[in-house]
């Protein structure tokens, strides 16, 4: 009974482990596509296939407006797809894209701070949509200035 509960333990202690060293930082070796300005799928360097291939990627820290049926307005979907092409446009050109602090986030996707070429994607994000960590914004309200 008890060599049952071993290996599959094993199994589930060992997935953190295989998802970063020790200060959880790992490196893409391939970006498939970014979904929206927060989300996008990519494999990662020296992880087994069944969890570092193809893997979801959140930016953490942001509240970005919804691109796809979830949006309530043109409005958002808008500026979803502007901070879209913002990231895109980066990843897409980058030679090396790094996720520091990276933790297990829903959906098995990973959370971290994204970092391409050595720069911090969350800044520039910042810095070229100050509202985008709004939590509570309403994307589609007619005093929404941001504009």
């Amino acid at each position: 009974m008890l060599k049952r509960l071993i290996l599959p333990l094993t199994f589930v202690l060992m997935i953190p482990c295989a998802f970063a060293d020790s200060h959880g930082n790992l490196t893409v070796s391939r970006l498939h596509r970014v979904y929206d300005g927060k989300l996008f799928f990519v494999d990662i360097e020296g992880v087994h296939p069944l969890l570092g291939k193809e893997i979801g990627v959140t930016l953490n820290r942001f509240s970005i407006p919804k691109i796809d049926r979830y949006a309530e307005c043109d409005k958002e979907k808008r500026w979803g797809n502007k901070i879209k092409a913002f990231v895109q446009e980066r990843l897409l050109n980058a030679n090396k894209i790094e996720l520091k602090n990276a933790v297990r986030g829903a959906h098995w996707y990973i959370s971290a701070a994204v970092f391409y070429d050595g720069k911090d994607l969350g800044s520039e994000m910042y810095e070229a949509f100050p509202w985008i960590n709004s939590a509570g914004w309403d994307w589609c309200a007619s005093t929404s200035t941001w504009e």
